[in-house]
């Protein structure tokens, strides 16, 4: 695409859309930036608020003259998976991906980027085995799921449109700071103070993805020619272990950790409110191949 036509990025005030757009802007690219709200406004560019998304958004004004989409918009999974959250993330996830490609099918959009997940094959691989695009899904919650159908429906609506289509599957994105600053965590932090937290240091590792590398494929995927439609897994190098994870992001320093056997680590999952709320953080072995798949 050339870079005086328009790209579209939805989920702009979220982390990745803070990070991407001011430095697509720098590049010299036209950018609409659509959020939920006016909470960040970008300089050099065009601040647009949509509303919520769902089946009921209003893309029109936004998609005038767009070349090109960038999907990051999305609800991440909801830390009590009852009904009313699920639904939500369902109703924005799906649907609002659906409506919006829909509206970008008559308006006549070129390219359109989604930014998926590597959830869809589950939270954990086997050790010595890694994820690539072939992988079978396998996603085990309301966020990953939603992701699974919001691909399929790209899929099905695009293949055989005008809109070609690129899907990223990314691991866990890591930001060199602190996220959270709940109540709740602060709790955990605490009393890990005192209480060693079972988490396997030299075998407990996962994929993750720095936001320059991200970046990068989100540019790649701008820049490559018209009517080419893949699915992308992303990777940073190294691998890195939940015990760096912690420790880099949430600046952890008192804090006791211990090595503990892999099969009472495995054994774990078998907890219900383990499996549900913590076996990602304390067991997850989640490990891709950057890899291609195209149509």
């Amino acid at each position: 695409m050339k870079k005086n036509e328009i790209i579209l990025v939805t989920g702009s005030n979220g982390r990745i859309g803070r990070f991407i757009i001011p430095r697509l802007v720098g590049l010299g690219y036209k950018i609409r930036a659509a959020a939920r709200d006016n909470k960040n406004i970008f300089k050099n560019c065009e601040n647009m608020v949509i509303g919520n998304i769902d089946s009921t958004t209003h893309w029109h004004q936004a998609l005038l003259d767009v070349h090109t989409v960038i999907h990051l918009a999305a609800k991440n999974q909801p830390f009590f998976d009852f009904k009313y959250f699920s639904r939500n993330v369902f109703n924005t996830n799906v649907l609002g991906t659906e409506n919006l490609l829909d509206q970008c099918i008559k308006a006549n959009v070129k390219n359109f980027i989604f930014l998926g997940s590597c959830s869809v094959y589950g939270p954990y691989s086997e050790i010595g085995k890694a994820f690539d695009v072939f992988s079978k899904f396998n996603p085990v919650d309301t966020y990953s799921k939603s992701k699974v159908l919001a691909e399929d429906i790209i899929k099905f609506k695009l293949l055989n449109s005008k809109c070609s289509f690129k899907i990223i599957r990314i691991p866990y994105v890591f930001f060199n700071y602190s996220q959270n600053n709940s109540i709740l965590f602060k709790c955990v932090i605490n009393l890990t103070k005192f209480i060693s937290l079972p988490i396997d240091l030299k075998k407990n590792k996962r994929s993750i993805i720095v936001p320059n590398d991200l970046f990068l494929a989100l540019l790649t995927s701008i820049r490559e020619k018209e009517g080419c439609s893949k699915i992308i897994l992303v990777r940073s190098s190294p691998d890195i272990s939940s015990f760096d994870i912690l420790k880099k992001r949430f600046n952890l320093r008192s804090c006791k950790f211990s090595s503990y056997p892999l099969f009472l680590l495995n054994g774990l999952k078998k907890v219900p409110l383990v499996k549900k709320y913590t076996y990602k953080l304390i067991c997850n072995f989640q490990i891709i191949n950057s890899s291609k798949s195209k149509f």
